[in-house]
């Protein structure tokens, strides 16, 4: 039976995690975002375009 802990911990064991270089007031800062593993096309061409 898959509950929906089951589902969660499955999608959350299926996430990447990115660490994307953001420039704020002159200074890049490095933050982690989360992202799921089916997103990753999404979020290379989101970072080329940027």
């Amino acid at each position: 039976m898959i509950t929906n802990k089951n589902k969660r911990d499955a999608y959350l064991n299926s996430m990447g995690w990115l660490d994307v270089p953001i420039k704020n007031k002159g200074k890049k800062v490095w933050v982690h975002i989360p992202f799921h593993l089916n997103e990753l096309d999404v979020v290379l061409k989101y970072l080329r375009s940027s």
